[in-house]
């Protein structure tokens, strides 16, 4: 206790060779929270928006159908979809449960053509689990029964096609006959992803199985009010459906380019820290070492007083001590301070940077707060500041009496 309360006195005494080390750790400890902030919350977007994307945080499929899947089979369907979702959404972490048959087409208006994704949705639960809603259409929503058809913004501008419009879609049936028929176009939606909206239409999922000509679906899209209990759920629901033919994917099958930006900003964040760390154990070291020889005299005359080597070394290491725990302090300050501002207004990109980027960002970047943000930068402030002084400290413990006293 009496080295503690003596090191800790001796940091007052030498006020300005201590702010600048206190100043040195707290900036460290406070960009390294920021940094990772502004890379959590990012990655957290990111995946919000391709889970609500359409892609769900759990897929349900036919066995077989994934391997098929570009192909967009109409032979490899969940036929008894109903009674698997009414299981599913009695689950106590499910939001929400929809049901989809997907196909590709060609879709017409007038003399122009595009090819199309269709999907067949259920208009009453698709809202809870992608963003394809009424809120993200204008005109009306497709509804059951109903002849209507949603096309994206892109694509209505591309083939000059208004609400109320009639069009043509063109498809293969489960059986590979040709089929035409004949829509309203009931609304355009808007969701701020060209791809989707240059591609992608949404009719009445049982008008599609009647064009189709099959009672079934192709996937079962599961909503779950928190992300982090994707594995947890994924696991029951295969006990759920064990005897079901079905297989259940989490989000991360089908996002592998999300997962591989995730995993390539974590090895940036950790270069970013090595390197901020190296900075300043080099700024500290060489504040130490001139406070050393500022303190010859003050050294000397402790080892002429009974300290032994040993001792003189624990008490500049405690010093160092004192220094990572008080900077990492002002650090987390100055990171809770800009941490409210960027979780709560953030940072926004110019939006010709986004452009040709190939996954759905938001336009401002807000940061992401935890707790084991602070923890983690707090404790690589202090041992950073510990073995900055570990060099000071032996050099001051070897310093001997006698060359110390000669310093008066």
């Amino acid at each position: 206790m009496e080295l503690l309360r003596f090191s800790f006195r001796n940091l007052t005494r030498h006020r300005r060779r201590t702010i600048i080390n206190l100043l040195t750790i707290g900036f460290a400890v406070g960009i390294l929270i920021i940094m990772d902030m502004l890379v959590a919350g990012p990655n957290k977007e990111m995946v919000n928006n391709i889970i609500w994307m359409g892609l769900g945080h759990l897929k349900i499929e036919k066995k077989g159908y994934d391997e098929e899947s570009l192909r967009l089979p109409l032979d490899i369907l969940i036929d008894n979809y109903r009674s698997i979702i009414e299981k599913v959404e009695g689950l106590k972490d499910v939001d929400g449960v929809s049901a989809r048959l997907i196909s590709g087409g060609i879709l017409s208006f007038g003399t122009k053509r595009s090819p199309v994704l269709i999907e067949g949705i259920d208009s009453e639960k698709e809202k809870d689990v992608s963003v394809f809603s009424p809120q993200a259409v204008t005109g009306e929503y497709i509804k059951e029964g109903e002849y209507g058809i949603l096309i994206g913004k892109e694509l209505a501008n591309l083939m000059g096609i208004e609400p109320g419009a009639t069009i043509f879609l063109y498809a293969r049936t489960k059986d590979e006959a040709n089929n035409l028929i004949d829509l309203e176009v009931k609304g355009i939606f808007s969701v701020g992803y060209a791809p989707i909206e240059k591609s992608t239409v949404f009719i009445p999922i049982d008008i599609a199985q009647g064009f189709l000509d099959t009672d079934g679906v192709s996937e079962i899209i599961v909503m779950l009010d928190d992300t982090e209990k994707t594995e947890k759920v994924k696991a029951e629901i295969g006990e759920l459906l064990s005897e079901d033919e079905v297989e259940i994917f989490s989000w991360k099958h089908f996002a592998s380019e999300i997962e591989g930006i995730i995993e390539m900003r974590a090895g940036f964040l950790q270069i970013f820290r090595f390197v901020l760390l190296i900075i300043a154990l080099a700024g500290i070291v060489n504040t130490m070492f001139m406070n050393i020889w500022e303190r010859k005299k003050e050294i000397g005359t402790l080892r002429a007083i009974g300290y032994s080597r040993g001792g003189i070394a624990v008490l500049f290491l405690i010093e160092s001590f004192w220094t990572g725990l008080l900077g990492a302090l002002i650090g987390w300050a100055i990171a809770f301070i800009l941490g409210i501002f960027l979780v709560s207004h953030g940072i926004p990109i110019p939006q010709e940077a986004l452009t040709g980027v190939n996954i759905p960002f938001e336009e401002t970047v807000r940061g992401e707060m935890h707790f084991t943000q602070f923890i983690t930068a707090f404790f690589l402030g202090l041992i950073a500041s510990i073995i900055a002084g570990l060099a000071p400290a032996l050099r001051a413990s070897r310093i001997k009496i006698i060359d110390a006293l000669r310093e008066y």
